[in-house]
């Protein structure tokens, strides 16, 4: 395969070559193929266009078997009724608020209770922190105090 391509190349540019330089081959070239270039150029058109017509109807006929067997082999809609109706029956509706976690450990026994609570850690940092004055904070207190707008926390 790669010999013969070699074999186009050279014979394409040897022909290339003979048109450049061989006047006669030019009369030739522009006689008989661009006086009828017109003529080509519709025939080439054609020629796309049914080819396309051909591949349009071929892909809407497969299209239109593969609907008629996927018909064919589905259960009829009376069958497939009453277990659609049981499964949407068993989803819970969009309206209801559902937590995302239970709001509390899921336990048996009240034993289970007591070893969650006595697992359970305290946690280092205070649950509602005083936040620590700012230099803008006091700044605003510091001109409260000058005004004589004076405010006890």
């Amino acid at each position: 395969m790669i010999i013969e391509a070699i074999v186009l190349g050279f014979l394409s540019f040897w022909m290339v070559d003979e048109y450049m330089h061989n006047v006669y081959l030019q009369e030739y070239a522009n006689g008989a193929i661009l006086a009828h270039l017109t003529t080509y150029t519709i025939v080439i058109g054609v020629g796309i266009d049914l080819a396309s017509t051909l591949v349009i109807f071929t892909l809407w006929r497969n299209l239109k078997e593969t609907r008629y067997k996927l018909e064919k082999a589905t259960p009829p809609p009376s069958k497939l009724k009453a277990p659609v109706r049981h499964a949407l029956a068993a989803l819970p509706d969009m309206d209801e608020d559902l937590p995302l976690l239970p709001a509390q450990p899921m336990v048996e026994s009240e034993k289970e209770v007591e070893n969650v609570e006595a697992s359970t850690f305290a946690s280092p940092m205070p649950e509602n922190p005083k936040p620590a004055p700012s230099s803008t904070s006091a700044a605003l207190r510091a001109e409260a105090v000058l005004r004589g707008d004076d405010e006890e926390d």
